[in-house]
């Protein structure tokens, strides 16, 4: 497996925690990472 992989992937501000639901998301299965946010995030500077 390449060392840069799994890729990391975030999803903010699903608050209706609908994102993984609406794509088929099974050939990046095994290379992504994903998070998923369901808070909104106010200050940018808290996100870093």
């Amino acid at each position: 497996m390449d060392p840069k992989l799994p890729i990391k992937v975030a999803i903010p501000d699903d608050y209706q925690n609908v994102a993984l639901s609406v794509a088929d998301r099974a050939p990046l299965e095994n290379l992504s990472d994903v998070t998923v946010f369901n808070d909104h995030v106010a200050d940018i500077g808290n996100l870093i």
